[in-house]
């Protein structure tokens, strides 16, 4: 399963610095919470690029797990028009599957374009 958001351009065209991705995976008694993911990025005016993949498999029943993704700089992603996320089977689950309680992307208007 794959799912994408259009962000846009902003508010200056230069699209959006991505700062933290967070999910969560839970399912009331089931085991449905661990995670497999991959999610890219499109700049503005460019293609889009894995930005990173989960494979986070540390239950063996229900239970619910936490992926926060961030960098050091504070900015995963910088010029970023649209957001991608594609689903992967988890191993050892039920249907091989998993689900996404929240999955959350923070970030700000990129406001000046990148030095060349």
């Amino acid at each position: 399963m794959s799912e994408g958001s259009h962000l846009g351009t902003g508010a200056k065209g230069l699209g959006y610095d991505i700062t933290s991705i967070q999910s969560i995976a839970d399912w009331n008694g089931a085991g449905f919470g661990n995670q497999a993911w991959t999610v890219e990025v499109k700049p503005v005016g460019g293609s889009y690029s894995i930005l990173h993949t989960v494979n986070h498999h540390p239950l063996d029943g229900g239970g619910a797990t936490k992926i926060v993704l961030a960098d050091k700089s504070g900015v995963l992603a910088s010029g970023i028009e649209s957001i991608k996320f594609t689903a992967s089977h988890v191993a050892g689950s039920v249907g091989n599957s998993f689900v996404w309680r929240e999955l959350d992307v923070f970030g700000t208007p990129t406001d000046q374009a990148p030095s060349r």
